[in-house]
This record gives structure tokens, C-alpha cells and sequence, in this order.
């Protein structure tokens, strides 16, 4: 109460915060101690009363909004003297209702039951809050607005700093703090740069309090890639492989990684790092050498590095190359030795002594390369240009490098030559469409491999054609006659017939000339049909005459039923149909068809037709 009393005195000398109302020399002064009361706090209010020397002082009321204040244990209590004219009043934890008017009333039993009142006000302090995003993103080169709000009763002050990763203040940022709001601060950093970005603190304070947030700043700029890309970068078969892609944008773009054109994903040994730009690739193998790919992108652009990679070990020769290899006599040969291995191996390709272990690699001897023998390095194939017999053998490929070495044993090369040829080529039978073949050949048993044939085929020249033409139709090596079939009727052939493999083809067979047989187009199917109205009948037609001669004629004779002709049309074949109109209602009449080539006329066809009634209507019968 000795602050109430002190702060009272002040009051009556100076009148700050005090609400003063009199009645010429009667007067009652009421004060708070401090302007603000935090909430939880404790305010203390003073009410004296200035009294004449006669006045006899009867009553002090206290009001809260013009509520008459009771007191409360250990909350709300008054200490009133009325002979000196005071009452002090004390709230203890204070909470936002507390607020408002209070107002002291003096009352006087002498002179007359006077009263005087006045009133002061409470106001309560808020609690401090202070927001703003934790993560605020800017494009290089724009207007960085950062943003943070403050609320308090009374109203904070703003200030922002520049930070430290550990929070530590670097600077005190001043002239660029823009006001909107009294509760809202700006800090303003025209055309923003990448040395922007960090961290920023924004502080809010105010007589009992100060509070601050951190804010991180992301300058999104053009994701340069900052890694130097790695020219083959050569890893050991069975460690690991790890790719950086660190970019110049704080805000991490979106990392694409690519191997030899396709996409990677998270695989049990592949990890794509889609926010770090870090490929991570474990236990790799051969498989892994090659060209890799970082895209990196953002809302501002895009940019692209390749790195080569070369896995190193001992080479590994391939299972999937062929241990038996066929090459016809004079074309080109290839054994294959496909490996995987770096540094590149050597390659020694030798072949197996006459008599010797095919198993046992000290029963090789190394073949002497030369113009028509070389070594496909890359591939560690063994290549002839113009295969001969005496290339026809077991070879084996040894391939080696710093790390270590493979071989191949039992490598077969069968240069086959030549068939013999066959003879004596003849007709056996034919008909319109096909011919029977025979010939002869030696038997395939008394042939080595090498020479034996794989099929046989056949070539034929029209009469005016000077050249051979090889038929699609095929025989087999075992057969000695067969049928060509789906000839051109009427048609003159030379015919003759080759063995073939893999060497080519052996010299022909003697030629004959064959001429298909010339066949008449067949019916297959001839119809006529009488309509619903009873004045129309509809012819169809269907030949069969492909492979021979054109049909130059189709002809069809139209009679009654007593025979008589009644007329003769000459109808398109390929048209399928025609319709005779405006017969009599129920008539028989027949038709006969006939087709001719230059072979000759089919044999004619003939069919009857009866007319229908017709259609029946409130009139009777109508014709159409």
C-alpha cells in the first residue's frame, strides 16, 4: 500500500493518471499504480478524498463498470479510512475481465448527504505472440517481402536480425523494416540475391515481454550444377559407386538420374536421392559401366551434367556365345568370345593340334593372325574373311588383364562346302494346277557333313524371260521329288532345281520345259430367285476360273415354260448378278447360263423361277 500512498501523493501535485472531478474545494482523486497490468498480475488503485474542515466523510464505494466491487478473499480487497478520507483497492491475478472503469464514490453525512464520484480505467496487458512461415521462398532477382506479426496489448515493437546456422545474431537489420499493420512487420531486400538466404530472426517486445521466431530464407535461383562431372571414373567390380549433384539453388530442385538414356528408381542396390541429387549404387558389376545423367530442375530452369563410369575387375568371357559355329566355304566366319572386363583384355585365340585334348589348353597353339585372320578387340570375336577347310577345326579364346583372366575351350568351327549336285530332273505327273518332280542325288550318309545339303530349291524362267527366278516352294535334303503346286494354267516353264547350305547353292540340274494344263471356268454356283412383288426374279452367279484363260463370254437364255426364247442377255461375270423385271405374276420361266473361254464353254447351267402373286391391298392384288 506504501506504493498506492506514494503514487497518490504524485496524483494530488500533478494529476497524471488520476480522474479528478470537485465540487468547489471537495474533491475525490482515483489513480492505478502503473498504466498497464500484465495478465496474472497485481493492480493496486488509490481513492482520497479531499474534505472540508466541517464534513463529515459517511461512505467510499468502489464500481467495476458501474458494478459495485465486493471484496473477495486472497482477490479482491479493500482498505477503507474514513476519517482520513482514503481507500486503497487491490486485485491480485489479474485476468482480462478485470479491465474497464473503476470508479470511487465519496459520500457525506454532513453537509446534507453530499456525494462526489470519479473514475479511472484499467487497462490489461496481452500476452505476447509473435508468427511468421518458417520457410519463406524468393526467385533471384525479385522483391523479398519477409513477413512476421506480432500481437500484444500494447502493441509490440518489430526488429529483425540476421542469424547464424546456431541462432546466433549476426546483425541487426535496420532500413528496410516497412510497418503495415501496427501488429505486422516487413523486411524488405529489393532484387534478392543468393548471399540472401539464410537465417533471419524477427523479434516483437513490449514492456513485459519479448519474443522472436526464426525464419529461413530460400533464394530459388537457376539450379547450376556445381559438381565437376567425372570423365570415366573407374570403380572396382563389387564396390560402391556414389554420383554427387550438388546444385547452386538453396532450395533443393528435383533430381532426375538417368543411365544410358533410362530412368533410374530405387532399386535393392540403386538409391536415387530425389532431394540430396546423391546416386548411390552398391556391390556394382560390368553392367554398371556407362554413361550417367543428373537433371536437375526447378521453377526456374533446368540443367543437365553426364559423368562416365568404368567398372574394373578381372574379365568374365560371356555363357551366351555359341560353342558350334557354321560358315559356308569363301564367305566370312565369326567365333565369338563376347566379354565384360577393364582395363580392356588381351586376346589370344588358338586352335587345337591335331590329335589333342580339346579340354587341355597346352594342346592349343595360338593362330597366327593375318590379313585374312584378326581379332575383333572390342568384342574378342575371332574373324576369317574368306573361310577355307583348312580353317575348320577347335578353337579356344584366352582373354587377360591386370586383374586377372578367362578362357573358352571347345569352340567348333564346321566350314561347310559346296553340295554335289543334283541330276536327272524329270515329270513324273501333273494336272491343271501342279506338276510331280523327280530327280536323283547321292546319298546323304556317304556325304561328310560339311558338304551335306539343307534343302532343295527350285528356279524358273517364263519363255520370254531370259533369267531364273527361285520359286518359294522348297524341298528337303532327304527327298528326291516333290510337287510345285498353284501353277498358272496354261503356262510354259523352264524348270530346274539346285542343292543349297550354308555354302550356297551347287550347279543346277538339267532344265525341262513344262506347260500347265489350260483349264474351263467352272460354275460354282447358279440361282434365281423370284421377288416378294411378284414381277421380278433375281439371277446370281459365282465362277471359278482363276489361273486360266479370261471368261470372254457370259451368256444366259431367258424362256418360258413352254420353251419358247424369250430373250438372250449378255451379262457381266464379275458383276454377280441381275435382276429380270416386269414378269407376268405367277410364271414359271427358266434360265440357262453358259461361260466360255479360249479354252472352251463351261457346261450350261440351267434353273427354274415361278413369279410370285404379288402384294394384297383393300383393292386386291397390285403389281409392282
Amino acid at each position: 500500500m506504501a506504493l498506492v500512498r506514494l503514487i497518490a501523493s504524485l496524483c494530488l501535485s500533478l494529476h497524471v493518471l488520476c480522474g479528478i472531478a470537485a465540487a468547489q474545494d471537495l474533491s475525490v482523486d482515483v489513480s492505478f499504480a502503473v498504466e498497464f497490468i500484465p495478465v496474472d498480475g497485481r493492480a493496486d488503485a488509490l481513492c482520497t478524498v479531499n474534505k472540508r474542515g466541517s464534513d463529515v466523510l459517511s461512505a467510499i464505494v468502489w464500481r467495476h463498470n458501474g458494478t459495485v466491487i465486493q471484496p473477495i478473499p486472497n482477490r479482491i480487497i479493500i482498505d477503507t479510512d474514513l476519517v482520513i478520507g482514503r481507500s486503497e483497492l487491490e486485485i491480485d491475478s489479474v485476468v482480462l475481465s478485470d479491465a474497464g472503469t473503476y470508479s470511487c464514490q465519496a459520500a457525506f453525512s454532513i453537509p446534507n448527504g453530499e456525494s462526489i464520484i470519479t473514475s479511472a480505467t484499467l487497462r490489461i496487458a496481452t500476452a505476447l505472440v509473435v508468427t511468421a512461415a518458417e520457410e519463406q521462398d524468393f526467385l533471384e532477382g525479385d522483391i523479398a517481402n519477409l513477413t512476421c506479426s506480432a500481437f500484444s496489448f500494447p502493441s509490440p515493437a518489430i526488429q529483425w536480425f540476421r542469424v547464424d546456422e546456431d541462432l546466433n545474431e549476426i546483425a541487426t537489420l535496420t532500413g528496410r523494416v516497412e510497418a503495415g499493420d501496427e501488429d505486422y512487420g516487413v523486411y524488405r531486400i529489393p532484387d534478392v540475391e543468393r548471399s540472401d538466404g539464410g537465417f533471419y530472426k524477427c523479434e516483437g517486445s513490449y514492456p513485459f515481454e519479448r519474443m522472436s521466431v526464426i525464419i529461413q530464407v530460400f533464394v530459388i535461383s537457376f539450379p547450376e550444377i556445381l559438381t565437376p562431372p567425372l570423365i570415366n571414373f573407374e570403380v572396382m567390380k563389387g564396390d560402391n559407386l556414389t554420383l554427387e549433384c550438388e546444385t547452386a539453388s538453396q532450395r533443393p530442385p528435383e533430381y532426375i538420374w538417368s543411365f544410358e538414356g533410362e530412368e533410374l528408381s530405387n532399386t535393392s542396390n540403386v538409391t536415387v536421392g530425389e532431394v540430396t541429387g546423391q546416386l548411390n549404387v552398391t556391390n556394382v558389376t560390368f553392367l554398371n559401366t556407362g554413361t550417367y545423367n543428373c537433371f536437375a530442375e526447378n521453377n526456374f530452369g533446368n540443367d543437365t551434367q553426364n559423368s562416365t563410369v568404368v567398372v574394373a575387375g578381372s574379365p568374365e568371357i560371356l555363357t551366351g556365345n555359341d560353342t558350334v559355329t557354321f560358315a559356308g566355304v569363301g564367305n566370312r566366319a565369326a567365333l565369338n568370345c563376347s566379354f565384360l572386363g577393364y582395363p580392356p583384355p588381351t586376346i589370344v585365340w588358338s586352335k587345337l593340334s591335331g590329335g589333342g585334348n580339346a579340354d587341355d589348353a597346352d594342346d592349343y597353339d595360338p593362330v597366327n593372325l593375318n590379313a585374312r585372320l584378326s581379332i575383333n578387340t572390342t568384342n574378342g570375336s575371332f574373324l576369317i574373311a574368306e573361310a577355307a577347310g583348312s580353317d575348320r577345326g577347335i578353337y579356344s579364346c584366352n582373354i587377360s588383364n591386370v586383374h586377372g583372366s578367362d578362357a573358352r575351350f571347345n569352340l567348333t568351327l564346321n566350314v561347310i562346302e559346296f553340295p554335289p549336285d543334283p541330276s536327272q530332273l524329270r515329270v513324273i505327273a501333273q494336272d491343271d494346277r501342279s506338276v510331280s518332280l523327280g530327280w536323283v542325288y547321292v546319298e546323304l550318309n556317304t556325304l561328310p557333313e560339311y558338304r551335306r545339303p539343307e534343302r532343295f530349291v527350285v528356279e524358273a524362267r517364263l519363255d520370254d524371260n531370259p533369267e531364273y527366278e527361285l520359286l518359294d516352294q522348297s524341298f528337303p535334303p532327304n527327298h528326291t521329288a516333290g510337287i510345285l503346286a498353284q501353277l498358272v494354267p496354261g503356262t510354259q516353264f523352264e524348270i530346274r532345281i539346285r542343292a543349297d547350305n550354308l555354302a550356297g547353292f551347287s550347279e543346277p540340274s538339267n532344265s525341262i520345259l513344262y506347260t500347265s494344263v489350260a483349264t474351263i471356268p467352272q460354275f460354282l454356283f447358279f440361282n434365281a430367285t423370284p421377288l416378294d412383288d411378284g414381277r421380278n426374279i433375281l439371277l446370281q452367279w459365282e465362277l471359278e476360273y482363276d489361273g486360266g484363260p479370261d471368261v470372254v463370254l457370259f451368256e444366259v437364255e431367258f424362256r418360258d415354260s413352254e420353251g419358247n426364247l424369250l430373250d438372250t442377255f449378255e451379262l457381266d461375270i464379275d458383276a454377280g448378278s441381275y435382276l429380270v423385271e416386269n414378269l407376268e405374276p405367277v410364271t414359271t420361266y427358266s434360265f440357262s447360263a453358259v461361260a466360255l473361254n479360249d479354252i472352251g464353254p463351261t457346261a450350261p447351267i440351267t434353273v427354274e423361277a415361278t413369279t410370285t402373286l404379288g402384294t394384297y391391298s383393300d383393292c386386291g392384288y397390285a403389281y409392282m
